[in-house]
């Protein structure tokens, strides 16, 4: 007798397959990194990881994989900087909507040609194509101009996160022995080093913005091989809430820091600027509190930290109610195999592969995977309700079996996923050189 299971799609998925901005609310968050910049004598070491990690963190706070952009490297030109914030932030946003922005790079100084500075010298954060000359840089995105577009945002509240400093000694320093780079941009005819706290120019009294910046005026940023300790902080103090306060934040993003830097001297102390009422306010959105587990974001960043790819394809993306989906995977790597499946609001992930009728998951380069494989007695039916579902390959060198450790029957056709082998994936790759995780992805749909 054929088995059947049947797919349960969740979500909003007209706005996926069309590709249009939707009417309502749209909460939305901006991710911003330059590691590799044009003139390579700048750049900087885990820049790529600090996207990852914050990837991660603003699914733990609630916004969905849709709701975020990034802009990294080559793409992160002062232009392209300025245009995501026009495209992302500005438009599409209504006043009920929350907006993230987050930037982590070369902080610097140039002299202030505007005149709206004291100390007469502005605050920069350091585009991919910046250049150094006759005394100052081009091509940096000014705080003065970061004021006038965050003034443009019509969302209720903005929350901006900035991973760089504008401290520094005449020289750009690395302690070679432990890794860590400050974050901060040398140039010949730069200004006396007189503050360090990238602080936004407010150019309107709405009020909207809180910024919590990496370090203190007199105190460096740091980035690592491993991803920058502001951070490594920020996503350390994420994990785990229902409620987070920006004051909490800081104070918890600092404990971290104390504690893993190489000399207490290096400690730096994130600092809050605008509206400090906004500081009170939980940054975990009511999306993530009705799903502490997020499972969703969680798998979905365990496909973005993968040392490489692993190829998955469906026979088709989109289904109408009672057809059937089928699944390929061509394996290019010897490793242990998972095909985990979830939807909106599922509290479980199914283990699709391995299976009751393929329980060894041990998989060579060349071997190609199809679930179900021919002579399987069962078939994936998609069904109703309408929405969309998040299929995840992942491949490690360690052996993990999700249908072994699973939960259910002991000749269930599929088992959920159990919370040790979850942690078992989140245990290799983002940390790890020895490329011991890959993975893919695919999000199919059932329409009318």
């Amino acid at each position: 007798m054929q088995r059947v299971i049947y797919l349960f799609l969740f979500g909003a998925w007209l706005c996926v397959i069309t590709g249009l901005t939707p009417a309502g609310a749209e909460n939305r968050a901006l991710l911003i990194g330059v590691g590799e910049y044009q003139n390579p004598d700048a750049n900087l070491p885990g820049i790529d990881k600090d996207i990852r990690m914050m990837q991660e963190a603003v699914g733990l706070m609630g916004f969905e994989s849709s709701q975020v952009k990034v802009v990294q490297d080559s793409e992160a030109t002062l232009r392209g900087i300025e245009q995501a914030i026009e495209d992302w932030l500005i438009s599409g946003v209504t006043g009920n909507d929350r907006v993230l922005f987050y930037f982590s790079g070369h902080g610097a100084q140039i002299y202030d040609k505007s005149g709206d500075e004291k100390d007469e010298v502005d605050e920069v954060l350091v585009a991919h194509d910046v250049k150094a000359e006759r005394g100052t840089l081009k091509n940096v995105f000014l705080d003065d101009k970061f004021g006038e577009l965050l003034s443009r945002v019509t969302a209720e509240e903005i929350f901006v996160f900035i991973d760089a400093c504008h401290s520094g000694s005449a020289t750009k320093s690395i302690d070679f022995i432990t890794g860590e780079v400050p974050k901060f941009f040398h140039y010949k005819g730069m200004p006396a080093m007189t503050k360090g706290n990238f602080a936004v120019e407010q150019v309107s009294d709405k009020g909207n913005y809180i910024a919590i910046s990496a370090c203190r005026d007199d105190e460096k940023a740091l980035a690592t091989n491993k991803g920058s300790l502001f951070t490594q902080a920020i996503l350390n103090t994420v994990k785990g809430k229902n409620r987070l306060t920006v004051n909490q934040l800081k104070d918890r993003a600092t404990a971290y820091i104390r504690e893993n830097v190489s000399n207490r001297k290096k400690v730096h102390h994130p600092q809050i600027s605008g509206n400090k009422s906004l500081a009170t306010k939980n940054i975990i959105l009511a999306s993530a509190t009705s799903n502490p587990q997020n499972i969703w974001a969680k798998l979905e960043y365990l496909t973005v930290k993968a040392d490489y790819s692993v190829n998955i394809q469906s026979n088709q993306k989109h289904f109408k109610v009672g057809e059937f989906l089928v699944l390929t995977c061509n394996i290019e790597q010897n490793g242990y195999l998972n095909v985990l499946n979830v939807s909106p609001g599922d509290k479980k992930v199914t283990v699709l592969y391995p299976n009751k009728y393929h329980r060894k998951n041990r998989v060579t380069a060349g071997d190609e995977i199809s679930i179900p494989a021919s002579g399987d007695r069962f078939r994936l039916r998609c069904t109703a309700p309408l929405g969309k579902s998040l299929i995840v390959v992942l491949q490690t060198k360690e052996k993990l079996n999700g249908y072994e450790e699973g939960k259910g029957g002991i000749n269930a056709l599929f088992k959920t996923l159990s919370g040790k082998t979850f942690r078992g994936f989140e245990a290799v790759g983002v940390n790890d050189d020895q490329g011991t995780l890959g993975a893919g992805k695919i999000i199919t749909h059932v329409v009318e």
